[in-house]
């Protein structure tokens, strides 16, 4: 669906040209190789403009083999990568984790289709207090609710 828009003003700068919404198929893979087995992956999406909005639910059926961090792949379209443009977002539920201290957070810089997330692993302020979140934070029922905004 494309719609236009008109903010005030004859248009130009001011006119919305670029709306869309549909589905993505997000995974879980980790970045040593490998992957979770799931059992749900949804994924929709809203872009408006150079804005898109996404929300997920993710849940493991199997750990799954290979190592390293986790990471959530297939967003519907490439970040831009620009500084202070990155990817962020929240988990909106988390559970059946193993050792984490925090709900993650999810965060990309750089133009990808994918998000990494990330959890405290100390309350320190320190940047050692935040670590990936990595294959064996994943049980075999680990789901995840997800909402992420980015630019493109």
């Amino acid at each position: 669906i494309i719609m236009a828009i008109y903010i005030g003003g004859t248009g130009g700068s001011n006119q919305l040209d670029d709306y869309e919404e549909g589905s993505w198929t997000p995974s879980m893979t980790y970045t040593n190789g490998g992957g979770a087995t799931l059992s749900e992956a949804l994924g929709f999406y809203t872009k408006i403009g150079n804005q898109v909005h996404v929300q997920a639910a993710i849940t493991a059926s199997a750990q799954g083999g290979g190592s390293g961090n986790v990471r959530i792949n297939g967003l519907p379209f490439t970040s831009s990568g620009d500084n202070g443009k990155r990817s962020n977002g929240f988990l909106t539920y988390a559970t059946a984790f193993t050792a984490l201290n925090s709900i993650p957070i999810l965060y990309v810089a750089g133009a990808y289709t994918y998000i990494d997330p990330f959890h405290l692993n100390a309350n320190d302020g320190t940047a050692s207090g935040i670590q990936a979140l990595t294959r064996n934070n994943i049980s075999a029922s680990s789901t995840i609710r997800l909402y992420v905004t980015y630019t493109v």
